[in-house]
């Protein structure tokens, strides 16, 4: 009967711990992903910033000749505003992440925690 007993609770603390770690994979390349925007939207950031379009206008080409005032800063600063908020929304994501991962650290934890009080 103990075989079998420890047969069944292996069993589930390995599917445990492989459903921790496939979560943990999961929220990595998540988070691999929002980084990678992050520093996309940063770049952008740069690219947009408040006298960015005098000093090097070609990228701006479509938004300052569709700028109804003829001076860009209208477009540029709304295109701007578009992108702060999306960093915003992408940091959020980061902290968002880090709560995961936390959590997932926690449960690791606790199932380390159940092998070890068992079996020391």
């Amino acid at each position: 009967a103990g075989r079998s007993m420890d047969g069944s609770y292996w069993r589930d603390t390995f599917a445990e711990s492989l459903r921790i770690s496939s979560a943990w994979a999961a929220e990595q390349t998540r988070t691999e992903t929002v980084l990678a925007a992050l520093l996309e939207f940063h770049s952008r950031l740069v690219l947009l910033g408040p006298m960015a379009y005098r000093v090097r206008p070609e990228p701006f080409g479509a938004l300052l000749r569709a700028d109804v005032d003829g001076d860009g800063a209208l477009a540029v600063g709304a295109l701007r505003a578009r992108h702060e908020r999306g960093r915003d929304n992408l940091h959020r994501a980061l902290r968002g992440s880090m709560d995961k991962f936390c959590t997932l650290q926690l449960e690791l934890a606790q199932l380390h925690g159940r092998v070890w009080d068992r079996y020391s």
